[in-house]
């Protein structure tokens, strides 16, 4: 039998802000969203747009890619961490991820799914595609644990229907 899976169409900036401004309304402490997705397939502009959506000053947005984690100031805090250059498991654990994966604040991990085992029972995994054929984004939601179930279905009402669809 063939599992309902939640996708969102977010080929246009405002489908992505929209997206995150509506879940960040759903959010509470503490949270893990787990990034997936190829290059370019839009993970720091999702995060981006979150910590707008969630108070951040857009000049202190950027990717974390070579300082591999940023804090951002808003309510609820967000840890902002990009794994691409994380070699191995134990690099991560020194980073803090433990703490802050436990801390009262939301934790978004890009490259997540280098490091499911570091990844708390209850987090939201969002799976961003591009296609290349006709530039057209999406995303693939999946819940892990009781509480991120509860955020999606709640998204899922959030999100209007012809965006939000299971297949």
């Amino acid at each position: 039998m063939k599992e309902n899976v939640p996708h969102c169409d977010l080929t246009i900036p405002e489908e992505c802000d929209d997206f995150a401004r509506k879940l960040g309304t759903l959010l509470e402490t503490p949270a893990c969203i787990a990034l997936e997705g190829t290059l370019g397939a839009g993970k720091t502009q999702f995060t981006r747009f979150l910590a707008l959506a969630l108070g951040a000053d857009s000049a202190s947005i950027s990717s974390p890619t070579f300082v591999l984690l940023q804090s951002y100031a808003t309510t609820p805090p967000i840890v902002h961490v990009d794994a691409y250059r994380i070699t191995d498991e134990d690099e991560f654990l020194e980073i803090g991820i433990e703490e802050y994966l436990e801390s009262d604040c939301v934790t978004v991990i890009e490259w997540a799914d280098r490091f499911p085992d570091i990844l708390p029972k209850d987090h939201l995994r969002i799976r961003l595609e591009l296609n290349d054929a006709d530039s057209t984004r999406f995303a693939i939601l999946h819940s892990v644990g009781e509480r991120s179930t509860q955020i999606l279905n709640s998204l899922a009402r959030l999100v209007r229907s012809d965006r939000l669809a299971f297949e």
